[in-house]
């Protein structure tokens, strides 16, 4: 097969596909509309979830320190906007998990560490001992190498910052919109549930051991520089090395990166994260394949 035809019937299917999806769209911009919709509708024990969501939200918004009032109260004054009005309300009122997500993953930074749980280092090296007999996190660092650093990189410090997107516009475009509405809260609770675990159950990552031992952290110790200066140079050799926050990233979700910056890089994801990741991938995998036997929405 030629692959120059494959690739220009691929396109055209897409683009099919695209025409298809657009066709499909409420394209009414008047809130009327979503006031009747709203009116009409009948609600039910899953919808005080919502409850949650506004006061998850408020909470996050007092405590927001940049933009600071009243800056800040545009973000739900827009919010409201876009689900009052129909064209952008598909959009966004499915993406509610995933807006609560951000906002926590945002807002989080503003927590005074007064308020903030200590920070456990010995939960992770002891859960590595028990599920593994060793100390991983010795053993594999013991062998470096910046290729191996590059390419424990590309998954974690791309792929999952992508494929996110990728997933949803291929729903969007091939699959009924149940499966991406099914995408949009696999994807946002699961993310939300890995920052709030980070929050309330902060724990240093496993190698804090190899290099600290045992000794207590806290939120005010600085960024420990670690084997991430060797992807920084590299990758660019003429910028300074990046703190180890950023390179244990590359085995977290993004849920908490900022998490772990506005700790000063002593909490790791790395035990919850990857499994929210590895879940939401399948999650996906599985929303895809109960929509296969679906009809396309009209």
């Amino acid at each position: 097969m030629n692959p120059g035809a494959a690739v220009s019937r691929s396109l055209r299917q897409v683009w099919a596909a695209f025409i298809a999806a657009v066709g499909r769209l409420d394209k009414s911009l008047s809130p009327s509309d979503t006031i009747q919709r709203f009116r009409k509708h009948s609600f039910t024990l899953a919808d005080t979830v919502h409850l949650f969501h506004i006061f998850l939200a408020t909470f996050w918004l007092a405590i927001m320190q940049f933009p600071g009032f009243p800056l800040k109260l545009f973000i739900p004054i827009l919010y409201t906007i876009f689900l009052l009005v129909p064209l952008t309300c598909q959009f966004f009122l499915p993406a509610v998990p995933v807006a609560s997500w951000i906002l926590s993953f945002y807002s989080n930074r503003f927590i005074p560490p007064t308020y903030r749980p200590s920070i456990s280092v010995v939960l992770l090296p002891t859960l590595e001992s028990v599920l593994y007999g060793a100390n991983i996190s010795d053993i594999l660092t013991r062998f470096t190498h910046p290729l191996l650093d590059l390419i424990a990189w590309i998954p974690y410090g791309i792929g999952h910052y992508i494929i996110p997107f990728v997933v949803a516009a291929f729903l969007w475009l091939f699959r009924p919109k149940e499966a991406l509405h099914q995408w949009a809260r696999i994807f946002g609770y699961m993310n939300l549930l890995g920052v709030l675990i980070q929050i309330l159950f902060p724990c240093a990552p496993p190698w804090y051991e190899v290099i600290h031992g045992l000794t207590p952290a806290d939120y005010g110790m600085p960024d420990i520089q670690r084997r991430s200066r060797t992807l920084r140079s590299f990758l660019v050799p003429s910028r300074p090395s990046m703190p180890v926050v950023q390179h244990s990233r590359r085995f977290s979700s993004p849920t908490f990166s900022h998490t772990l910056r506005s700790s000063s890089g002593l909490t790791s994801s790395s035990s919850f994260g990857q499994p929210c990741i590895s879940l939401t991938i399948i999650s996906s995998t599985l929303s895809v394949a109960h929509a296969l036997p679906w009809r396309r929405s009209t």
